[in-house]
């Protein structure tokens, strides 16, 4: 009889702790509030499969983001890439994709996530078909690329 009884209160809680779940996440109060990240933004640092880039790499190369538009461009207006984003801000980490146009893998989605603090963007990419980054870092052979940003006084 106490197994049963300790099942019972098992359960009870297990459903309970579900419903409240439920409710707290439908509830207008506990969503994160969504993130405007359009604006002009230069290139702090980068680092890719574990290895991390001359931060005088980084100099000169500058990001747009507008409209779910991105373009990555040089101090010369070179374009390098640009293509489409979204960001998703239910999730933690939050989500941010990518579809980039002009490159070999044209038009795939690049899972991602960032983070931004104060004017500071971090953001994680995956290679396109591989799992979504679920830490800010990248290790040897994970084919992630991290970037951090800072944005443009206006």
């Amino acid at each position: 009889m106490p197994y049963r009884n300790t099942l019972k209160r098992l359960l009870l809680t297990f459903f309970t702790a579900s419903a409240l779940l439920s409710c707290l996440s439908s509830c207008e109060l506990y969503k994160p509030k969504p993130v405007d990240l359009s604006g002009d933004w230069d290139l702090l640092h980068t680092e890719a499969d574990g290895v991390i880039y001359p931060d005088e790499q980084a100099h000169g190369v500058h990001l747009n983001m507008s409209d779910s538009i991105f373009s990555i461009y040089r101090v010369r207006n070179d374009e390098m890439y640009h293509g489409r984003y979204l960001v998703q801000d239910d999730f933690y980490p939050r989500h941010l994709d990518i579809w980039v146009d002009g490159v070999e893998d044209h038009g795939l989605k690049r899972n991602g996530i960032y983070r931004l603090k104060g004017d500071t963007l971090e953001a994680c990419f995956a290679a396109p078909g591989a799992y979504r980054p679920s830490y800010f870092e990248t290790r040897k052979g994970d084919k992630q690329v991290l970037t951090v940003w800072i944005k443009k006084e206006r």
